[in-house]
């Protein structure tokens, strides 16, 4: 008892005590919460992500893969790096979205407990990392009612904790649209055509005379949306590696099935981000 007692420092269920003896034998839910706390409360911490996305039961489609950094604990900077198949190569249709995106990035702050755009996107594929950011997703995960589960086998890594995550489909989907209703609000005529103008060097006159085109886009976009999130059902299951030492995430998966019409017709869409944690 005496050489343990001096191996973690005393039988005291502190935080700091927690965090420098592992947490080995700690129940999932407790471990996922020193996980979150953990990885928020750090001043400086770098990630790396990638996206791919199936359609109606199809192959996934390699999507953007995208890196970020947390500096001062409150500013978040991410950036599209680029969009490749599995065989490191871009395909057709991601060659366009990533002559277009690479490179886009976007500054967040964190401010409430929320993290809001304080600078970009440059390009509209950036706005989709608002929705990528790992330490929203934890954040949030951490307070959604969820059923949390400990991996067990030959897949989890050595000195690894894997956990899975599954929260309420409910809540998942209310999330999701209000995250819609928030990308909504930036669908305007005059921001779209400032990065038209920037993107192909267009005068201003070339300019002015698209508004009526892009204003007609926006709406049509709209509609889509609104009747994307009035039909939306969702569900996600979050996997989460946690470094038994330090206790902090070292890698996430994200998978979020979602069902809707569009058109009129039901769509089914899965999309899985996979995160990697790193100083």
């Amino acid at each position: 008892m005496r050489k343990m007692a001096r191996s973690c420092g005393g039988l005291a269920l502190s935080l700091s005590l927690l965090a420098g003896c592992g947490l080995q034998g700690t129940d999932p839910q407790t471990v996922l919460d020193h996980a979150v706390s953990g990885l928020s409360g750090k001043d400086n911490f770098a990630f790396t992500g990638k996206t791919q996305l199936s359609m109606g039961g199809l192959p996934p489609v390699p999507g953007i893969s995208f890196r970020g950094m947390v500096s001062g604990h409150n500013q978040l900077l991410m950036q599209v790096v680029a969009g490749e198949t599995t065989d490191g190569t871009l395909s057709p249709k991601q060659v366009e979205l990533s002559r277009r995106s690479k490179g886009a990035t976007v500054q967040l702050s964190r401010s409430k407990d929320e993290w809001i755009v304080s600078e970009g996107p440059e390009a509209a594929e950036a706005g989709q990392l608002v929705r990528w950011n790992p330490l929203s997703h934890l954040e949030r995960l951490n307070v959604m009612p969820k059923q949390v589960s400990r991996e067990k086998g030959a897949s989890v890594p050595s000195g690894t904790i894997v956990l899975n995550v599954t929260p309420d489909a409910g809540e998942v989907a209310a999330r999701l649209r209000a995250d819609l209703d928030a990308e909504l609000q930036t669908l305007t005529a005059d921001r779209k055509l400032q990065e038209l103008q920037q993107r192909l060097q267009l005068s201003d006159k070339t300019t002015a005379a698209m508004r009526g085109e892009v204003e007609k886009s926006l709406a049509d976009s709209r509609a889509k949306v609104e009747e994307m999130k009035n039909s939306l059902k969702a569900e996600s299951v979050y996997r989460i590696g946690v470094d038994r030492k330090s206790n902090l995430p070292v890698s996430m998966q994200v998978m979020t099935k979602l069902h809707y019409n569009s058109g009129g017709a039901p769509k089914d869409e899965t999309t899985e981000v996979t995160y990697a944690f790193g100083e």
